[in-house]
């Protein structure tokens, strides 16, 4: 006989896993808890948690902090276990049922009814006999009915089970905070006691110095006076012996001689002149006043409170986060009824990205509940927020942090000024307006700092010429740009340095000779030099300000100061060369002189990897930021490389990105060569 169909269904819910939604075993598919008190299999677990510190619930979206060991450290829901254990015996017990149902012990007829008023099985004559007027049914029917009320008990007593178990959870916390209370109460109750014994011990230091000083004073100036009053009194005793023989001299004039001597020698000595009067303070006492209330202070010093609630849920109240910008979420803090917390706790937080790399951040409370985690996110997507009091892990939380899309887009849809595969763009911080090198235009385009069309002017009056690069010399208020030589849509040969006055009126040209092969892109330093990279024969030239050649860097290869197609070049602090060596998916970076001095990146699509990076620059922290062409996004590094965030523009994807610049105020401008036009992003 089978189970209703209610209950079937409620037991295979109850008893597999919502996920693959197949039986709990005790092998693979042991059911184990998640802190939001469901249950999935630790199979479907391990794959769902993909080696992530953090675990997200399929049903509630709530996050369970994973064990060291992983979800196999999960606890196991053996209530489950338990109910599965109970169904299991129930099915053997309905199985025995279809067997030979016993007889009566009184009638030796079968037990095939079932009294309901008495719960008790009885034969046919004991109906008649003992069960007159009781509601009695069959055997089999009364079985169901039965089975349908254990259902319900255990339906209930697992509501109970997950309450009680919810409880025990809290308590668990608790205990857990209370230890970790304790070990903080403990290092703060040494650390201040450590600062208060040795104060006092440094003011007893300073005591005894000033002790010493004290009777080292004295004890000087009493040592010269007794030696004074030694010597005075040896040369009167001698004077007065000498008298004192004198005495039995019969001779006037010898007596007369010895009695002036005398009276010369004490006439003018005094006892209590200032000379020889021992000084009368001469002891020293330690005075120290109110040390009886002091020592009782110390006594009553410190106390001990137990009156804060127990902090165990962060929720996120604003959570506006944009990827490589520095951002700030505010949080609150419920207990364990879920009631806001406005008192103040010496929180600590880690974010972690998808990375498992720990983001640097900071934690801020304004006294009414609020705290403020402030952090530069390296990427978009989800990061993981872990909070801590007293070293030990309350609760956590996710925040979403969202790309970093342009602020502002220059191009236009008008036919004029419309522009066709811009290669670099160029900022003049001084006015803050933007120029393009429009190459499918053959031509230089100006735009205000809005991203209004100003301005648009041929490189030359050939259309077999147009520029690929473009730079800004803010000392001499002029644009400097490469002449490059074309063929349909290939890049033939760079011809020559142009230069142009702000406005776009043509101030010189200076041929190259045919040196420079292939220059696509073109910085200038303090002293007016041009630096161009040769991506065809992979090295740097340097020419001085009248187009003259100077130096060339590198040379064909894979290590250190060689090249493999450098594309793009600028001029960082001090005037020191960062050459984009596209090839060897990397940035390598020299001193003025063209001397190495770093390089950083590697091949592929991680943090600080490469494919095909075109477009660099530098700005006023000394941060490099570097297109990554082919993986379509602005990378943003520190001093000596060190990554610190990525302008990925997911909702607004680049095509084929090449030059870049910064502006003053935090801007970086895009050449989006494919989508044929600027972007403009905010970063830092």
């Amino acid at each position: 006989m089978s189970l209703d169909k209610s209950f079937a269904d409620s037991s295979l819910d109850l008893l597999s896993c919502k996920i693959c939604l197949e039986s709990y075993d005790e092998l693979e598919r042991i059911p184990k808890l998640l802190s939001c008190h469901h249950s999935f299999c630790m199979l479907c677990l391990t794959t769902v948690s993909n080696q992530q510190r953090m675990l997200t619930c399929p049903t509630c979206r709530d996050k369970t902090v994973l064990p060291p060991g992983g979800v196999s450290k999960l606890q196991t829901n053996f209530y489950v276990a338990q109910m599965k254990e109970v169904i299991d015996k129930s099915s053997e017990i309905r199985d025995k049922s279809s067997e030979r149902l016993p007889n009566c012990t009184k009638h030796e007829k079968v037990l095939d009814l079932f009294c309901s008023t008495c719960e008790r099985s009885l034969c046919i004559d004991c109906q008649t006999d003992d069960h007159a007027g009781h509601l009695t049914l069959q055997v089999e029917e009364a079985i169901e009915i039965q089975r349908r009320l254990m259902q319900s008990e255990i339906a209930s007593s697992w509501n109970l089970v997950l309450a009680i178990n919810k409880l025990r959870k809290s308590a668990e916390a608790g205990l857990r905070f209370l230890l970790a209370s304790k070990r903080c109460a403990v290092e703060n109750l040494h650390t201040v006691f450590g600062l208060i014994e040795e104060s006092l011990r440094q003011r007893k230091c300073q005591l005894l110095v000033e002790l010493n000083e004290a009777f080292s004073c004295r004890n000087d100036v009493l040592t010269v006076k007794l030696e004074d009053v030694k010597n005075l009194s040896s040369a009167l005793g001698g004077v007065i012996d000498t008298c004192r023989h004198a005495l039995t001299s019969a001779n006037i004039d010898n007596l007369v001689a010895h009695r002036v001597k005398l009276s010369c020698k004490t006439r003018g000595m005094k006892v209590d002149d200032e000379s020889v009067v021992i000084p009368q303070l001469n002891s020293l006492s330690f005075f120290s006043e109110n040390s009886e209330d002091l020592i009782n202070s110390i006594r009553g010093f410190g106390n001990f409170l137990a009156e804060d609630p127990i902090p165990c849920r962060a929720v996120v109240k604003d959570s506006s986060v944009i990827a490589c910008q520095m951002s700030t979420i505010s949080l609150v803090i419920h207990d364990l009824n879920n009631v806001e917390l406005k008192c103040h706790y010496p929180l600590e937080v880690e974010v972690t990205d998808q990375y498992n790399d720990v983001i640097p951040c900071s934690i801020d409370h304004n006294h009414g509940g609020q705290y403020f985690v402030t952090f530069c996110p390296h990427v978009s997507g989800p990061h993981h927020i872990a909070i801590s009091l007293w070293r030990y892990i309350i609760t956590s939380c996710t925040v979403t942090v969202l790309s970093n899309d342009p602020v502002l887009v220059y191009g236009s849809a008008e036919v004029e000024q419309e522009l066709q595969y811009p290669r670099d763009v160029a900022v003049d911080n001084s006015t803050g307006n933007v120029y393009v090198a429009d190459s499918g235009n053959n031509r230089l385009v100006i735009y205000s700092r809005q991203g209004t069309w100003l301005r648009g002017f041929p490189i030359s009056g050939d259309d077999d010429y147009t520029s690929c690069g473009i730079a800004v010399d803010e000392e001499r208020r002029m644009i400097v740009c490469s002449e490059v030589l074309i063929s349909g849509a290939d890049l033939v040969e760079t011809k020559s340095i142009l230069k142009f006055s702000l406005e776009g009126q043509p101030l010189s040209r200076a041929p190259l000779g045919g040196m420079l092969r292939t220059g696509l892109s073109l910085a200038v330093n303090s002293l007016g030099q041009t630096v161009i990279a040769d991506s065809e024969q992979d090295v740097v030239f340097i020419y001085d300000a009248k187009g003259r050649f100077l130096k060339r860097i590198g040379e064909s290869g894979t290590g250190r100061g060689q090249f493999q197609r450098p594309t793009f070049v600028c001029i960082g602090s001090d005037d020191a060369i960062v050459v984009t060596d596209s090839g060897n998916s990397r940035i390598q970076v020299f001193d003025r002189t063209g001397r190495f001095v770093y390089c950083f990146g590697e091949i592929g699509n991680g943090k600080g990897q490469f494919n095909l990076p075109f477009g660099v620059t530098t700005d006023r922290f000394g941060n490099v930021l570097v297109v990554d062409g082919a993986n379509s996004r602005v990378q943003v590094f520190g001093k000596r490389g060190k990554f610190v965030g990525c302008i990925e523009s997911l909702g607004n994807k680049m095509n084929a990105p090449r030059g870049i610049d910064v502006t003053c105020d935090g801007h970086v401008l895009v050449a989006d060569r494919d989508n044929h036009c600027i972007k403009k992003y905010k970063y830092l």
